[in-house]
């Protein structure tokens, strides 16, 4: 093979690699929507966020009641699985001695 043929080539695998790569990159940006955020229940079935700053997490809750000064009990809550908020009809003990700093606000 002669050296104009080899670089033809290698002219043609960038060529086709570039249009590979621009094709991913628009389907990336513009066509993939599995990174929206989640849909949040409605303000009246959670009227509070609860924040568990130690890991992260942000549970919603209707209702809970506070003992002293570091324990909350959350009765019912939302969690977030995976994209979407799921259901917890349970109760729910967040100890601050524990979970370390907990925010709870009302929701907007």
């Amino acid at each position: 093979m002669t050296l104009n043929r080899i670089l033809k080539i290698l002219l043609i695998g960038l060529l086709c690699l570039a249009v590979f790569f621009g094709g991913v990159t628009v389907y990336a940006n513009f066509f993939d929507r599995s990174d929206k955020a989640p849909d949040m229940p409605d303000i009246e079935k959670a009227k509070y966020s609860v924040y568990i700053k130690a890991n992260g997490n942000m549970l919603l809750t209707n209702k809970y009641t506070q003992e002293g000064d570091s324990v909350y009990t959350l009765q019912g809550y939302w969690e977030l699985i995976g994209n979407k908020y799921k259901h917890r009809d349970a109760e729910l003990i967040l100890d601050m001695r524990v979970f370390g700093e907990i925010e709870i606000r009302p929701r907007r």
